[in-house]
């Protein structure tokens, strides 16, 4: 297995090149039908090979800057978001993050339309940490 740690530049533009499921129509963010035909043509031309994939790994490591902490707090998470080994299984759509921080690791689980957070273990129930959380492994 090779491993690959891709710089956060590089990685916003792998999400946003990615075909895992997207919001429904007449959600807020979603892309036009104009924009999802594009990247089913541009997939379709280089043999959509993300769908192949039974088990694609990634690793990241990074600072966030003090303007996403103070704007997207939730979002950033950054007592338990410094780095990240997340697994994505492209077939049934599942992500697995497991997240590293000073404040220690949170572990998400999505399978849509489940998605599960643990901080340190421990389970959390909150729609306010739950939310995001799936809002990030969607991503």
């Amino acid at each position: 297995m090779s491993r690959h740690f891709l710089p956060v530049g590089a990685a916003a533009l792998l999400v946003s090149c990615s075909s895992l499921q997207v919001p429904g129509p007449g959600t807020v963010g979603a892309p036009s039908h104009e924009a999802r035909q594009i990247i089913r043509q541009s997939a379709a031309q280089h043999g959509d090979a993300w769908k192949n994939y039974r088990q694609v790994e990634v690793g990241y490591t990074s600072e966030w800057s003090v303007i996403a902490e103070r704007l997207q707090p939730v979002l950033t998470d950054s007592g338990f978001r410094k780095s990240s080994e997340e697994t994505y299984q492209p077939k049934t759509g599942s992500v697995r993050q497991v997240h590293s921080g000073s404040r220690g690791t949170k572990t998400v689980d999505r399978s849509r339309p489940e998605v599960r957070v643990r901080f340190n273990c421990t389970a959390s129930t909150n729609r306010e940490v739950l939310d995001p959380a799936a809002l990030v492994a969607d991503a």
